[in-house]
């Protein structure tokens, strides 16, 4: 995975959204539907939102807004947003705390046995469906899920593929990870094309299961340990990051 800048955004502003700013929660729901209806992933909704999302309570949008000096909140543009979803505080991991488990299901054999023969298939797609192979999903259900969390969705209109805001984004999202212990371990669903991408330069990200159609795109499970995937001195930015958390400073 690429080295995250940590240098602060240019041109935007990254910003933590809670559910209870209303107006800004609501703008940032309405951008992931927007985007997710125009590539034909969802349905068509009455309030334009994901309501898939209802039955989980403990939830943040990190969202990109352009910047521009004094200007006044609601003349701001939303840039782009990454849901991130946290399971209830408890120490057994059930499949419905996070949205890439509660999708998933176990297949009969292993990655090994995927590699090693071929031929091995989920036994059907639906498009609504995630499959781990057997060891993966066992390792997902023994992980304790204080320590875990998702990226759910990620959306980014034009104007913020054109600033690159999804790398400041990423970088505050990991960030966060580092600044809540014990959280460590990111479950996502993500796209083939990315997958590809990034798979080839990070072995730390364990790919669960193989990839099929889901929301409308090829997609594959995954699962990133932010601990190991820091490199240079990203490393010494962990401690750093994590103290900042428990004194309750601003992240």
């Amino acid at each position: 995975m690429a080295k995250w800048s940590f240098k602060k955004a240019k041109g935007f502003d990254i910003k933590v959204v809670k559910p209870n700013s209303y107006r800004m929660w609501e703008e940032c729901e309405r951008l992931e539907y927007k985007i997710f209806r125009a590539c034909g992933y969802i349905p068509v909704s009455k309030d334009k939102r994901l309501q898939f999302f209802n039955a989980y309570k403990r939830m943040e949008f990190i969202a990109a807004y352009t910047r521009a000096g004094k200007m006044p909140r609601d003349d701001k543009q939303l840039l782009g947003i990454l849901r991130i979803i946290y399971p209830a505080n408890t120490n057994q991991m059930l499949n419905e705390m996070l949205p890439t488990l509660r999708q998933a299901r176990r297949l009969e054999y292993s990655h090994q046995d995927a590699l090693a023969n071929t031929s091995l298939k989920p036994p059907f797609e639906d498009n609504q469906t995630l499959w781990l192979y057997a060891d993966a999903y066992d390792l997902a259900m023994h992980l304790n899920p204080k320590k875990c969390y998702d990226w759910a969705t990620v959306g980014v209109t034009q104007q913020g593929q054109e600033r690159k805001v999804i790398n400041g984004i990423f970088a505050r999202a990991v960030t966060r990870t580092w600044a809540q212990p014990p959280l460590r371990y990111c479950f996502i669903a993500v796209d083939n094309e990315v997958y590809s991408r990034y798979k080839a330069k990070e072995s730390k990200i364990l790919t669960l299961g193989p990839s099929v159609m889901y929301w409308g795109s090829p997609t594959v499970p995954i699962l990133i340990d932010f601990h190991k995937i820091a490199k240079g001195i990203q490393k010494l930015l962990i401690p750093v990051y994590r103290l900042k958390g428990y004194l309750g400073l601003s992240i």
